[in-house]
């Protein structure tokens, strides 16, 4: 194995590139464990803050619930209890969604 041992004395590995990703419209060079961050939540997800790559604020999602309201058109309960509705008729309450 003659040369071996001289090409192995001279082999120079390859340096990594970091990869790069696009942020508010600027490609940014990020280390590998910011990219895998990136890539988890999504470019979108984060924005550039003084020339730093940082999460944008999460809100969360919205609760919808259903709430008993008075309406023109409704039902008349049976002893005000709101799971026995009587009769459809003017004036009476209705289930209606509402969001936070």
């Amino acid at each position: 194995m003659p040369g071996f041992f001289e090409a192995f004395e001279n082999f120079k590995p390859r340096k990594r590139v970091n990869p790069t990703v696009t942020i508010d419209g600027t490609k940014i060079e990020v280390d590998p464990s910011l990219f895998k961050k990136i890539m988890q939540h999504g470019e979108h997800a984060f924005k550039l803050k003084h020339g730093k790559v940082v999460r944008k604020p999460y809100h969360g999602a919205k609760k919808e619930y259903m709430v008993l309201s008075k309406s023109e058109k409704g039902h008349h309960m049976i002893d005000g209890n709101p799971y026995w509705p009587e009769t459809l008729a003017e004036g009476g309450f209705a289930w209606e969604i509402e969001s936070e």
